[in-house]
């Protein structure tokens, strides 16, 4: 066992942001960074081990031109209403009690899905038979650019009770990255 106690880290700003091309609506996070290796904060706990930052000097700009961004205490997000198209470019600058974060970006193409194949699979978890799904994804890439690609997979649950159906919805994900928690 190696006790590393508490590692003494300077919190600093971070930037995220779920930017949509197909969408009226797209989602920015400010939050404050900590240290992985922290006693008092459970490496899983989601939503308390990041500072949400409500106040910060949040300007956006869209091919030059200044956006209104609303921030929303229900989202914990910098919320901009409006579409936006690829090669769009995105400058944003935040500002809160004289920290600054500057990024800028020109928004991609939408990935070109070829084919995406489905298979039920069952595994062995603490003992008992859980069924799973896994996924093939086939999509056409510009080996030029480092793009990045999320792949969002809901799961929908239908339970029966006196009669009637009800249905849930859940990510079928894990993370602690406050950009995939927060708002969700």
């Amino acid at each position: 066992v190696v006790d590393l106690g508490e590692i003494p880290v300077n919190p600093h700003l971070v930037l995220n942001g779920l930017v949509y091309t197909d969408r009226d609506t797209s989602y920015f996070y400010i939050t404050k960074s900590r240290p992985v290796y922290n006693d008092t904060i459970p490496i899983w706990d989601n939503k308390r081990g990041y500072e949400i930052i409500e106040n910060a000097d949040f300007t956006f700009l869209v091919n030059g031109e200044k956006r209104n961004v609303k921030y929303s205490l229900s989202d914990s997000a910098y919320i901009f209403v409006g579409r936006l198209h690829k090669s769009d470019k995105i400058t944003i600058q935040v500002d809160h009690n004289g920290n600054e974060i500057n990024s800028e970006t020109l928004l991609p193409a939408a990935p070109q899905v070829i084919s995406i194949d489905t298979v039920r699979v069952k595994r062995i978890q603490y003992g008992t038979p859980r069924d799973y799904m896994m996924f093939k994804l086939k999509m056409k890439d510009n080996p030029d650019k480092n793009d990045y690609y999320r792949l969002l997979v809901n799961v929908k649950y239908y339970s029966w009770i006196d009669g009637e159906v009800y249905s849930n919805s859940s990510g079928a994900y894990y993370t602690n990255d406050p950009v995939l928690t927060s708002g969700f």
